[in-house]
C-alpha cells in the first residue's frame, strides 16, 4: 500500500490560507537497468515496459527487468521524514489528490517525472526551483521519476493562482550607483490550469526610480506551459537614480485574460558601485530570451580596448565569476552564463552565448577585436579549449585553468555501432582533433596538482598533445592545490586571477592580415571563416575540413591545399590562385571576394558569384540540433486524432520545459493552426520551426517543409528514398530548409503514431556532447538495443537531398 504525507505550508504567493502539500513517502525503486550517458539513442527497459504505451501497467514489487547492466528488480522504499528517496535508476509511486486539479510538482535531484504518462521537468541541479504545473486526479495518478542524481525529493503543492509567478527563476540586471536605470529583466510565468490562457501581461515599475512599463504575451500560454515575460527597465525622469550601493525594489504585477486578477510581487535589484562587477542582460538571437552576463570594468581611468572573456565552472553564477578577478588596466572582463550555471559545457548554445556576449562587448565599448582573450576555470577551462580550437581567429590568447579536454577524456561517452556518425554530428567536441588550430597562439595552462575534481592528467594530456604538434605553451602546476585554490598573495582568486596569465595576455594580439593560414573546421555551420578564407561546403558532411593557404604579396598569388573542401571563398584580392596544384584565374579583375568550386571530377574552377542560398552553407545547414536557433518555435499538431494530438502537445511542452530549465530560455509553443492564421498577432517569418507529429496530423507540415522533401512521415509509415518502414512505433528526427525563407530551418520530431511520439522522451537534443546528424529514422527497438534500433541515419547532400550510395556527400550509417 503506497501512502503520502499531507500537510500545510505557505506558497510563494501571499496566501490567505496555506494550500495543501503532498510529499509522497512510499515508493517502488529500481537500480539503473541501462546506462545513460551522452548518446543520442539509448536502451531503457523501464520506459519500454511501463511508459511506451500509456496503458502499460505500473510496476510491482519484485518485478524484474533486464538491460545493459543485467537484471534488476523493483523494491519498496520508504522515504524519510523530509521525503528524500535514495535511488539510482527509476522510482514510482501513486498519488491520490483531494480532488482533480493542477498542482505544482517540485522535484529536486532528478531530471524528469512522468505523471499519468506525460513528461515534466525536474530540478536535477537543485537550483531551488519551486516546480512545474502537473495535473493530479482524485482517483490516483501514476508518477515515475528518473534521471536521479543519487537522491531526490518530490513535493506537490497547490498554487493559489492560475498564473504562477516563478519568482525563483528571474533574470535581473544590476543597477549602477549614480547611473540611470536601464536594461531588461524577465520573469517566469506558468499556466497552472488545463485551459489555454489567451493573453498574459506584466506591469513593471511605476515606483522608485522605475518608469511604469507593460509587457504583453499576446499569444497566451498553453495548458501547463511555462514561459518568460520580458520586462523593460526605464528611468522615471522625476526620480534620481540610486546614489549608493544597496537594493531597490521593483514592482511587478502579473495577470491574464480572461478572469485572472493581477497579483503583485516585488523583486530586489542590486545596486553596485561603479568599479564593481555587475550583471547585465541581452536578448539572445536563439530564442529571444533575456540572458544574463556579467562585466568587470577596467582599473583606472586610462583607455581600455582589450576584452577578457571569462568562462565559469559548473554551477557558478556569472557575477561570482567576474568578481573572482581584480580589475585589469586596459581590459574589460565579461563573464557569460553558458545560458545557465550548468548549461551546455560551453558547447552548442553555451558557445553561442559566449559569442553573443563577446560581440556585444566589442560593439558597445569599441574594443579592439584583435585583443580578445579567453580564459576559464573547470568546465570553463574546457570551454576555453573548445572555443579557441573551434574559432581560432577570434582569440589572441587562451588560458584554461583546471580544464578538461573533452567528453571522451573526462567522463567518457558510451560506445555504439554508430559512434562515428554521432560524433561526426558533434564535431566541435573533438578538442584534440582541432588542436592544431592553436599553432602560434599564446597559451597558458594552469592546474592544481592535487585536483580531485578534474584530474591533473587532463592538463598533462593537453600539454602532451601540444608537444606532439610542436605548439609552444606555458604551464604551471600549483603544488598541493586542489580544484579551487586561493590565498592572500593577490587580490583575486589565484586559480583564475593568476598573474603570469595576464602577463602573457598583455602583449597578445591577433595578426591583422596573416599571409599563411592553417585551419581545421568541424563544419562550416560552426565556424567557416579563418581570417580571409571562408570554407562554404565540404565534400563529405560529418567530417572535418582542412585548408592550408599562403599569400604571396609581391605576385598577388594565393596557393591553397585542401582536404574535404568542395567550395571556398577567398576574401583577399589576388591575380592568380593555385588550388591543390591547379592554377586558376579568379572570375573578374582581382575582386575583393572570389569563389572556387570543386567539380565532380575533382578539378577546381572559379565561379563568378556567391553560394546559392537554397544550398547548404554557413548561413543554413544541419545537423539537427542547429534547428534550435533563430527564435525557434515548437509547433505541435492539432490535425490528428485525440491521442495523436495529446502526445504532440505533451511532447512539445516537455521540450519547452527542458529548454526553460537547461538554457534558462524561452521556447515558444504554438499550435499548427497559429502558423497558418494570416491574422495571428505574432510574426513567424524568418524563424526556425520545430514540428511535432507527421504530415497527416500537423497542419503546418506540408506548408513549411520544401516540396520534394527526401523524407516522408505519415500515419503508420516512413519513407526515405527507396526505403519504407511501417508501424505505429516509428520515429525520426531530421532538419530541412524552411520553404518560405532563405535562412530559416525546419526541424522535426516525427512519429508514425502515439508510441513513436513517446520515444522522443528518451532523446537528448539539449545535452552537450550528443550529436544527431541531418536525419535519423528509428523504432522502439532503440529501447532494447540502442543504436541497433536505428533504421537509417546520415547527412543530406548540399542540395538537401539524400545522396545515392557512393556519391560521397552524405556519410550514411552502415545500418542501411
Amino acid at each position: 500500500m503506497l501512502s503520502f504525507l499531507l500537510c500545510l505550508t505557505p506558497t510563494l504567493q501571499d496566501a490567505v490560507a496555506p494550500p495543501a502539500e503532498i510529499v509522497p513517502r512510499s515508493w517502488l525503486v529500481i537500480d539503473a537497468v541501462d546506462g545513460r550517458g551522452r548518446r543520442p539513442f539509448r536502451p531503457d527497459a523501464v520506459f519500454q515496459r511501463h511508459l511506451l504505451e500509456r496503458s502499460a501497467p505500473p510496476p510491482t514489487a519484485g518485478e524484474e527487468l533486464e538491460g545493459e547492466r543485467g537484471r534488476r528488480a523493483w523494491r519498496g522504499f520508504e522515504a524519510g521524514a523530509d521525503g528524500t528517496v535514495r535511488a539510482s535508476g527509476w522510482a514510482w509511486t501513486r498519488v491520490e489528490a483531494p480532488a482533480d486539479g493542477v498542482w505544482m510538482a517540485e522535484l529536486s535531484g532528478a531530471s524528469t517525472l512522468f505523471v499519468d504518462g506525460a513528461g515534466f521537468v525536474g530540478d536535477v541541479y537543485r537550483y531551488g526551483h519551486r516546480g512545474v504545473p502537473v495535473p493530479l486526479r482524485a482517483e490516483g495518478s501514476s508518477i515515475f521519476v528518473t534521471g536521479i542524481r543519487g537522491a531526490f525529493r518530490l513535493r506537490l503543492w497547490r498554487p493559489e493562482h492560475r498564473l504562477v509567478f516563478a519568482g525563483w527563476n528571474v533574470r535581473l540586471p544590476d543597477l549602477v550607483a549614480g547611473e540611470p536605470v536601464a536594461g531588461e529583466a524577465s520573469v517566469g510565468v506558468m499556466n497552472a490550469s488545463l485551459e489555454r490562457v489567451p493573453l498574459v501581461y506584466a506591469v513593471a515599475g511605476g515606483t522608485g526610480p522605475f518608469a511604469r512599463k507593460r509587457s504583453l504575451v499576446t499569444w497566451g500560454l498553453e495548458p501547463l506551459h511555462l514561459a518568460r515575460v520580458p520586462l523593460t527597465l526605464a528611468p522615471r525622469p522625476e526620480v534620481a537614480p540610486p546614489a549608493a550601493p544597496g537594493k531597490v525594489p521593483l514592482y511587478v504585477s502579473l495577470g491574464g485574460h480572461p478572469a485572472e486578477d493581477p497579483h503583485v510581487h516585488w523583486l530586489d535589484l542590486e545596486v553596485r558601485a561603479p568599479h564593481e562587477a555587475r550583471r547585465r542582460t541581452y536578448r539572445s538571437r536563439v530564442d529571444g530570451a533575456v540572458v544574463e552576463y556579467s562585466v568587470l570594468p577596467p582599473a583606472g581611468d586610462g583607455p581600455a580596448d582589450g576584452l577578457i572573456l571569462s568562462l565559469h565552472g559548473a554551477g557558478v553564477a556569472s557575477r561570482g565569476q567576474a568578481a573572482s578577478y581584480a580589475p585589469k588596466q586596459g581590459w574589460w572582463l565579461a563573464a557569460p552564463t553558458n545560458r545557465a550555471p550548468f548549461g551546455f559545457d560551453w558547447q552548442d548554445w553555451g558557445r553561442i552565448d559566449a559569442q553573443e556576449v563577446m560581440e556585444r562587448m566589442i560593439r558597445e565599448h569599441g574594443l579592439d577585436r584583435r585583443r580578445v582573450v579567453v580564459t576559464g576555470h573547470s568546465m570553463g577551462g574546457h570551454g576555453t579549449w573548445s572555443l579557441a580550437v573551434n574559432d581560432p581567429d577570434a582569440f589572441a590568447a587562451l588560458a584554461p585553468s583546471a580544464g578538461w579536454c573533452s567528453f571522451d577524456t573526462y567522463g567518457g561517452r558510451p560506445d555504439g555501432r554508430l559512434r562515428e556518425l554521432w560524433h561526426g554530428a558533434d564535431g566541435g567536441s573533438d578538442t584534440l582533433g582541432l588542436l592544431s588550430n592553436l599553432r602560434g597562439k599564446p597559451i597558458y595552462i594552469l592546474h592544481g596538482d592535487a585536483d580531485d575534481n578534474v584530474p591533473v592528467s587532463e592538463a598533462r594530456r593537453m600539454a602532451a598533445a601540444l608537444d606532439e604538434l610542436g605548439i609552444d605553451y606555458q604551464i604551471h602546476f600549483e603544488a598541493g592545490a586542489g580544484h579551487w585554490w586561493t590565498d592572500d598573495r593577490y587580490p583575486g582568486a589565484e586559480c583564475m586571477d593568476w598573474p603570469p596569465i595576464f602577463a602573457l595576455f598583455a602583449d597578445a594580439r591577433l595578426p591583422e592580415l596573416p599571409d599563411e593560414l592553417d585551419f581545421l573546421a568541424a563544419d562550416p555551420g560552426l565556424d567557416s571563416r579563418h581570417f580571409w578564407l571562408v570554407l562554404e561546403q565540404p565534400l563529405r558532411y560529418g567530417r572535418k575540413l582542412h585548408v592550408r593557404a599562403v599569400f604571396d604579396r609581391e605576385r598577388q598569388r594565393v596557393e591553397v591545399e585542401t582536404d574535404n573542401v568542395r567550395r571556398l571563398r577567398i576574401d583577399r584580392p589576388h591575380r592568380r590562385a593555385v588550388l591543390d596544384g591547379q592554377e586558376l584565374t579568379p572570375a573578374g579583375p582581382a575582386p575583393a571576394a572570389s569563389w572556387y568550386v570543386r567539380g565532380g571530377d575533382g578539378s577546381w574552377r572559379p565561379v563568378g558569384g556567391g553560394l546559392d542560398a537554397a544550398e547548404k552553407g554557413p548561413h543554413r545547414s544541419g545537423p539537427f540540433k542547429r534547428a534550435f536557433d533563430r527564435d525557434f518555435v515548437l509547433v505541435y499538431a492539432t490535425g490528428g486524432g485525440p491521442a495523436e494530438n495529446r502526445e504532440s502537445l505533451e511532447r512539445a511542452r516537455y521540450d519547452a520545459a527542458v529548454w526553460f530549465y537547461r538554457a534558462f530560455g524561452n521556447a515558444r509553443l504554438a499550435a499548427d493552426r497559429e502558423l497558418l492564421d494570416p491574422d495571428h498577432p505574432e510574426d513567424f517569418r524568418g524563424r526556425n520551426l520545430i514540428l511535432y507529429g507527421n504530415a497527416d496530423t500537423n497542419l503546418a507540415w506540408r506548408e513549411v517543409l520544401p516540396a520534394g522533401c527526401p523524407i516522408e512521415v505519415e500515419r503508420g509509415r516512413i519513407r526515405l528514398g527507396g526505403e519504407e518502414w511501417r508501424g505505429e512505433d516509428l520515429a525520426a528526427v531530421f532538419v530541412q530548409p524552411r520553404r518560405d525563407d532563405p535562412y530559416a530551418l525546419v526541424g522535426a520530431f516525427a512519429a508514425t503514431g502515439p508510441a513513436g511520439a513517446r520515444l522522443g522522451y528518451t532523446l537528448a537534443p539539449f545535452v552537450s556532447g550528443v550529436g544527431y546528424p541531418d536525419y535519423a529514422v528509428f523504432s522502439a527497438q532503440v529501447l532494447a538495443a540502442g543504436d541497433g534500433g536505428v533504421l537509417a541515419a546520415g547527412w543530406w547532400d548540399r542540395r538537401w537531398g539524400r545522396p545515392p550510395a557512393g556519391a560521397g556527400e552524405g556519410l550514411q550509417s552502415p545500418v542501411r
